[in-house]
């Protein structure tokens, strides 16, 4: 990660890198996997707190047919500098998508609530909902 951000309040002022790994797998129904990241900081403004943070998003989707779905790939942190009240942030979610053609390409439309089991209360929140577009591109393999 390189520090990018025009405001100080919108990133940490430091380099950071770390391992990232997924796993996936898929039924005739189902998608299932998880995505998960650390990284720790290297270099950057000494001024500003070092960086060491994992980051989990396991996704759980079921087809429903007729291009539905139902699930969710939320994001968890863990803030490992942080005292343990302020250390996560763990959504929990369940939404509902929509995939349908749009001239010649496909489209997945989505709303998903969410809701925060654990949350960090100096920049966490309780609840989000987030509305998705993504194109669905065709495997080029």
């Amino acid at each position: 990660m390189f520090p990018t951000a025009s405001n100080s309040s919108l990133g940490s002022g430091k380099y950071s890198a770390g391992p990232s790994g997924m796993l996936l797998g898929f039924t005739d129904n189902y998608t299932f996997g998880v995505v998960a990241n650390h990284v720790w900081s290297y270099a950057g403004d000494n001024s500003r707190a070092d960086v060491n943070q994992t980051q989990i998003q396991p996704l759980y989707y079921m087809q429903l047919g007729g291009g539905w779905q139902i699930g969710d790939n939320p994001t968890s942190s863990i803030r490992w500098d942080m005292s343990n009240r302020e250390k996560y942030n763990i959504p929990l979610g369940l939404g509902v998508f929509k995939t349908t053609k749009i001239g010649s390409t496909a489209w997945r439309f989505g709303l998903t609530p969410r809701y925060f089991v654990k949350g960090n209360e100096n920049w966490g929140n309780n609840w989000e909902v987030s509305f998705t577009i993504t194109p669905v591109l065709k495997n080029p393999f």
